[in-house]
């Protein structure tokens, strides 16, 4: 979701109706996309990928609050939209247990704002004269591969260090005057990074999109000198998720709760010491609840930076459809083989078909991470391993 500028108001409003039409806005500048993971909030994307055949079926409704204004001397002209309501829907698949492959579908639900249909001198900023009511945008091909799997820790928690790599191309079959498409073929990939522990995890995410032609807003001066072009620029995601099961609050790990920020700076045309127009920067709160194999997830966001990109406020409401094989521990046992569904079993050769950690192999009473002879009982003294006998006499 986008807010426009108007630059120079005596100028540009006194342009006569003779003046060149601009292109219509072709640009999805929104800056979200539903996460492929259905652990993830509005921007987080966890790392884990799903087991083989494992498929996941997301659905989101966004709400912005005048994402789309003309302004003046720093007030409103026009609200070319005041209310936009937008969804995503979207479908994956794992593979391997560390490819994720899907595809998602942004769409135009619905949006009012002032009527400028007579206004000459807005419809040649914009390029369009009214703004449509409901349309579709460009749809998403998605690809993850994780590249470092973080320890699952139940259903929902994980620890450690994870890393994978994103990727979505868009194809340009949206409708270019809706806000949601971008007329032209995009790509982005980014690096996903997480580190959990104990309670919480960290989240960050960088890369590149990149467009193939370059777009412009409400400008009718010539491309190259317009301060409101858009390329290739780099987005940036980042926050950091609360497992409240973790101390105890929540034992059947039914929430999650996630702060987070996202945006975008420019990298080509203009570079983000020309113009602070083309930033983007918003951040706020995502409270996510799990039951079964669905999930529901509410947000809510504000704009911290003025540029174009960033509406001043935003919700977003979605629902996740995950069907799998319960597996609450997740150490690759399903709950109903799992003997001991809260504790992951140790994967160490020693009775590991039960799903149960087993401390101490060998029964002497030395755990195993401190017995030098975990397969053999020895003695608490001889760090586990048995006294050497005495030589026969002769």
């Amino acid at each position: 979701m986008q807010r426009i500028f108007l630059f120079g108001s005596a100028l540009l409003l006194s342009l006569s109706a003779t003046e060149a039409m601009a292109l219509p806005p072709s640009a999805d500048l929104r800056g979200t996309f539903a996460p492929l993971h259905t652990e993830g909030g509005l921007v987080v994307e966890p790392a884990d990928s799903p087991e083989t055949g494992d498929v996941t079926g997301h659905a989101r409704l966004n709400y912005g609050y005048r994402p789309v204004v003309l302004l003046s001397d720093d007030a409103v002209n026009y609200e070319l939209i005041s209310h936009q309501f937008t969804a995503d829907v979207g479908l994956n698949v794992g593979l391997f247990g560390r490819l994720t492959l899907g595809m998602d579908l942004p769409i135009l639900v619905g949006q009012i704002g002032d009527d400028f249909s007579r206004e000459e001198e807005v419809v040649a900023l914009v390029g369009i004269d009214k703004v449509p009511l409901a349309s579709l945008g460009d749809p998403g091909l998605r690809a993850k591969v994780t590249i470092v799997k973080p320890q699952a820790v139940g259903k929902s928690s994980f620890r450690g260090f994870g890393l994978a790599a994103d990727a979505r191309i868009t194809l340009p079959l949206g409708d270019e005057g809706s806000f949601i498409a971008e007329g032209e073929v995009t790509g982005q990939g980014r690096l996903l990074a997480e580190y959990g522990f104990g309670p919480a995890s960290a989240h960050l995410s960088a890369g590149a999109k990149l467009r193939a032609e370059e777009a412009s807003f409400a400008c009718n001066a010539p491309l190259s000198s317009c301060p409101s072009r858009f390329g290739h620029e780099l987005p940036i995601y980042a926050g950091v998720s609360l497992n409240p099961s973790e101390l105890g609050i929540d034992p059947d790990e039914h929430w999650g709760l996630m702060v987070e920020a996202f945006g975008h700076l420019p990298l080509t045309p203009v570079a983000p010491t020309d113009s602070t127009l083309p930033w983007s920067l918003s951040a706020g709160a995502t409270a996510r609840y799990r039951s079964g194999d669905i999930a529901f997830v509410l947000g809510a966001y504000a704009a911290l930076l003025d540029g174009i990109g960033s509406a001043p406020f935003s919700a977003t409401l979605g629902v996740a459809f995950a069907p799998r094989e319960a597996d609450s521990d997740g150490d690759g046992l399903s709950d109903a083989q799992d003997e001991c569904v809260s504790w992951p079993e140790d994967k160490d050769g020693f009775e590991d078909g039960d799903g149960c950690p087993e401390m101490d192999n060998d029964g002497d009473g030395v755990p195993d991470a401190m017995d030098d002879c975990p397969a053999a009982a020895g003695k608490p003294g001889d760090r586990g391993c048995a006294a050497p006998s005495a030589p026969a006499a002769e």
